[in-house]
Order: C-alpha cells, then structure tokens, then sequence
C-alpha cells in the first residue's frame, strides 16, 4: 500500500488508492459475500445482469472520504485509518455514485452507511454459516390484478425467507426463481382463461418443479404467489407433497411485507355442518376466512339437497388481514384436513366437493395440496365473478 500524501506543511491531506490485491479489499469482498451492501440493493458484483457475463462491477468505496475535501471529508476520523476496513462498504457503481452526490451526503450520512455496512455484513456471515438444509427454492406466481401487473422482487424474497423460517434462497439454473407468469392470460375471466392459466403452471411445474424433486435437486419450496384463487389451489394440488413448502402472505396493512408476524395474534378455525342435505352424495364447503360466505350467496345449483360444511374463524370475524402468522395458517390447514377426510369417511360414494372460497393465497395452496391424488373426491372450484359464484376449475 503507497504513503498517504502531505502537504507542503507536512500535515497528511488524503489516504493512498487502494489497489486491488490490497489485503484489506480481500478482507471487504469476502465480508460482503461479493454483493453491494447498499440497503436494498444486494446486487451481486461479479457478474453482468443484463448479458450474464462475468464483470467485476463493485466500487471499494470510503464512508469517510480518503481525501479531507471529499464526501464527509471533513470527519474527525485520521487519514490513516480511512483505508482500514471499518470504514469501507463494498457498493455498485450506482449507489456509489448515489451516496457521494453532495446533495445526498447529509442523507447518507457516516452514522447511516456504517449501519448499512454492520447490517449487511452481518446478514451475509449469518447466511453462509447456514448449512444445505436451510436451503429453500423459490417459487414465484404472479397475475394481473384489477388491471395492473403485480411483482415480487427478489429483496422481499429474502426478507421473508430468512426472517420467517431462518433459510435463504437457493437458485436452479442461475440466478432467477422458478417464474409462473400469468400477466399473459386473457383480460376476459372464461373457460380459456382457466385453461391458459391451469396450462402455464402445468408447464412449468412439468419441466422445472418435479424433475428438479426427482432427482433431489429440491429439497424444500418456498412459494410466493399472488394470482385468482383457483389457480393458487390449482397450484398447490400440481406443486403435492412430495417435499416440504413455506407459503408466504402479501400483507395488506404495516409495511405490507411479505414476512410473518410472529408476534401477531394466532387465529384459530372450527368447521361446522350450515345445511344438512337429503342428497349423500352433494357435498359443498364454504371457506370464509377472507370474508364472510353466505348460503343465499351460493349459485342455484346448490339447492337443499346439498350438505354445506363451513370453515370460519373461531376467535376473529374473517377479514383479508386475518392470516398474518404461519400458526394460524397450520390451524387452518388441521382443520381443512380434518373435514376432507370426516367426509371421506362418511360420504365414501361422493365423487365432487363444490368450494366456495373466501381465502387468502396461502390457504388457497394448502387447500389445493391436501387433495389426496386418485383418492379423495374431485374438488370443483368456484370464485366470484361480477359479484356471482361461478365454477372455474377441477382437479383430481
């Protein structure tokens, strides 16, 4: 490493460059996972994202400025020690360039940029301490809604993954998730819809999902989806069983997160008999989580010869912000379970259940996961459309 430079009074006005086979920027890539430590950002800095080339792409830049002149130069902090790790932060080009604009440089002050270099630092030893196990491959389903595209991005992803079940994301084939991209369906909810949707994921879980599972390249899911509730349970019956799977809840109030709220309130759920049939074998259940399902609601098909079960919950009136915490998604999915087989049990020549679902993404997979392939009856789909139920989709 060179002297840092003096002036003509002898007094040291800035650090020396830092070249890249200075030990202290080995120590900073290797403590940054080779990743900008921006806050959010986390671009990965040894490849192009656009060609996919290799490019070493990161900026060893200075929290406090080498030079006495330069952004938040003029700390107390000795030039000596401005080349020392603990005031480096490994960055992209562009939040390089974006903290060292003077009209930034009260935002991105020196207190800041070392909390999001502790932060990221921290994160990338934690995340490289875990072993195999804690691995978990991505699923992302994405759909229009009410007219606009709706995305997930790789950084609510992470957030989620590893607060809520202490894993990180592993990649199939690079660095993307396994994609369902529906924004392509038809803008007109009909029989070609269901069709083109049930046809992508059957696409994608064909070719990238269950091969992957076979041959052990998947041993856990973590699924992100947000799309028409059909094809969410449709999801879940093709994804099965065959590994475990976190599903992860877009919340609609606070930060609007993807992460669970351990902290929240659990809510529970009963299943209960609203109509008891002359037919044995019409089944329907109602699932009003999200809201609430009446039986005046229901299409004239369900006549009274239909039994209708009901899941609801016991200590909350449902509504879209119920489900924040993965207990109360495992009470949900007990109690599911438990009526499917009760009516397995006491309706063993029914060949259809009819669903009417009120429920959020993540119960919506579970109801589609818990279907025994070639045992369990047929679930015939419904969802409400211009303010009716209507039937979508079969499965099994």
């Amino acid at each position: 490493m060179r002297k840092p430079t003096k002036n003509k009074s002898g007094h040291i006005e800035e650090a020396p460059k830092l070249k890249s086979t200075d030990p202290v920027v080995l120590e900073l890539w290797v403590k940054s996972g080779g990743r900008c430590a921006f806050h959010g950002c986390n671009r990965y800095l040894l490849q192009d994202e656009l060609t996919t080339n290799k490019a070493k792409l990161a900026n060893i830049a200075h929290i406090v400025a080498r030079r006495i002149n330069g952004p938040r130069g003029k700390d107390p902090l000795p030039i000596e020690k401005r080349n020392e790790i603990d005031n480096l932060i490994l960055l992209c080009t562009k939040c390089h360039t974006l903290i060292d604009k003077k009209e930034f440089q009260d935002i991105y002050s020196k207190e800041i940029l070392l909390k999001y270099k502790k932060e990221h630092e921290n994160r990338i030893r934690y995340i490289t301490g875990l072993d195999s196990d804690s691995e978990t491959v991505i699923i992302r389903m994405f759909n229009n809604i009410r007219g606009d595209s709706v995305t997930i991005s790789n950084e609510e992803i992470r957030i989620a993954v590893l607060k809520g079940s202490e894993r990180y994301p592993r990649y199939l084939g690079g660095e993307n998730n396994i994609e369902i991209n529906l924004t392509g369906l038809p803008q007109k909810i009909s029989k070609t819809y269901w069709d083109a949707g049930k046809g992508k994921i059957d696409e994608i879980v064909g070719r990238l999902i269950n091969p992957a599972i076979d041959k052990k390249e998947i041993k856990h899911l973590s699924v992100f989806a947000i799309s028409r509730i059909p094809l969410l349970i449709y999801l879940g019956y093709k994804i099965g069983d065959k590994v475990p799977i976190d599903n992860y809840q877009k919340h609609r109030d606070g930060d609007e997160g993807w992460a669970w709220r351990d902290d929240s309130q659990t809510v529970t759920f009963k299943s209960s008999t609203i109509q008891q049939g002359s037919d044995n074998l019409k089944i329907a259940i109602i699932l009003s989580v999200s809201g609430k399902i009446s039986i005046d609601q229901l299409p004239s098909e369900i006549t009274c010869a239909f039994t209708i079960a009901e899941i609801s919950p016991e200590n909350a009136p449902p509504n879209r912000n119920l489900l924040k915490n993965k207990c109360t998604l495992q009470s949900f999915r007990d109690v599911y379970e438990g009526l499917l087989r009760q009516i397995e049990k006491d309706y063993k020549k029914v060949k259809n259940i009819h669903i009417f679902p009120a429920i959020p993404a993540p119960v919506a997979i579970v109801c589609g996961r818990e279907l025994l392939k070639e045992v369990s009856p047929s679930l015939l789909i419904y969802d409400r459309i211009d303010d009716e139920y209507k039937f979508t989709i079969g499965m099994n």
